[in-house]
C-alpha cells in the first residue's frame, strides 16, 4: 500500500488495473481530520497509466492537487482542474481509442485469412505486438505492422505465419 501525509490529510493509492485497456486507474482514498472524527473521499482519477508505479505516483500527485483545491475552496481552481481532468480524460480516450487492437479485436483480424493459428499462438503474438507499442513504435506504425501481417497472411503461396515475437513484428515494418 502506497500512502503520503499532505497537510493534515492522508492519500492512500490504491492503483487498479483495467483488462479492457491494459492500462492502470489511478485512484485513492483521502481522509483528513474532521473535529473528533474522520472524513475520507475515494477518488478516481481519469488519467491512466502504462504502470502500476505509474498510477501510484500519478494518484500521490493529483490527491495533493485534490488536497489544495478541497483546503482552497476556490470555485474558479475547481473548474479549471476539472477543465484539466476533462483534458487529460480526452488524451487518454485518444490513445486508448487509438489503441491497434484488442485482442478480440486482434484474433477476428486474423482468423479473416485462411491461417487458423492455435489460442496460445494468437496470445503470444498479442502480447509481443503490444509490448512493441508500450516500448514507443508508434500507432502509425503498429498499425502498418498489421496491415503487412494481414496482407502477407492472405497472399497466395506466401508462408503463412503469424510474427509471435516483437523481432517478427518488427521484421514486417
Amino acid at each position: 500500500m502506497w500512502s503520503r501525509s499532505y497537510r493534515k490529510h492522508v492519500i492512500m493509492a490504491f492503483p487498479s488495473f483495467d483488462t479492457v485497456t491494459n492500462l492502470w486507474a489511478a485512484q485513492a482514498d483521502i481522509s483528513w481530520p474532521s473535529g473528533a472524527m474522520r472524513e475520507s473521499a475515494f477518488v478516481r482519477f481519469p488519467t491512466r497509466a502504462m504502470s502500476e508505479t505509474e498510477a501510484v505516483a500519478l494518484a500521490l500527485n493529483r490527491g495533493k492537487s485534490w488536497i489544495d483545491r478541497r483546503l482552497r475552496g476556490d470555485r474558479s481552481e475547481r473548474i479549471l482542474d476539472r477543465v484539466m481532468e476533462l483534458r487529460d480524460k480526452t488524451r487518454t480516450q485518444t490513445k486508448e481509442s487509438g489503441k491497434i487492437f484488442t485482442f478480440s479485436e486482434f484474433k477476428a483480424a486474423v482468423l479473416r485469412g485462411t491461417l487458423k493459428p492455435s489460442e496460445a499462438s494468437l496470445q503470444k503474438s498479442y502480447s509481443a505486438l503490444m509490448k512493441l507499442a508500450k516500448a514507443g513504435c508508434s500507432l502509425a506504425e503498429l498499425r502498418q505492422m498489421v496491415k503487412q501481417s494481414q496482407e502477407r497472411l492472405a497472399a497466395k503461396g506466401a508462408r503463412k505465419v503469424l510474427p509471435l515475437t516483437e523481432e517478427a513484428w518488427r521484421r514486417l515494418a
